[in-house]
């Protein structure tokens, strides 16, 4: 951080991480969710020290931190089985959506 840099405030990297962890915990994983929510939650607010960053802001620290934000979430739930909070036997899925073929337009199968 700078403090003679002309311009926005910087943002805390730490205080990046901590919206970023606490917003995925939550289900909020999109950067214009998540700023929408530094607007309207109070608490996402104080995590950044009353700063409300923009979603290329949001968007910047977690496109270029991939692996470490991975690290975190691996730890974090690492924790969290040594605390016995989660037992992880439980399988999650995204919620990837895919468009079925209609029944009357699938191609015939070649049974020969």
């Amino acid at each position: 951080m700078d403090p003679d840099k002309v311009g926005d405030p910087e943002y805390d990297p730490k205080a990046m991480f901590r919206l970023l962890v606490f917003s995925c915990s939550y289900g909020v994983k999109g950067s214009r969710r998540i700023e929408r929510e530094c607007h309207n939650n109070m608490t996402r607010t104080r995590l950044t020290g009353g700063l409300k960053p923009g979603h290329k802001t949001i968007a910047g620290p977690r496109r270029r931190n991939k692996g470490v934000l991975k690290k975190i979430f691996r730890e974090s739930v690492k924790m969290c089985m040594g605390l016995d909070l989660v037992k992880g036997n439980v399988l999650f899925v995204d919620g990837t959506k895919s468009r079925a073929m209609p029944a009357g337009k699938r191609p015939a199968r070649d049974c020969s």
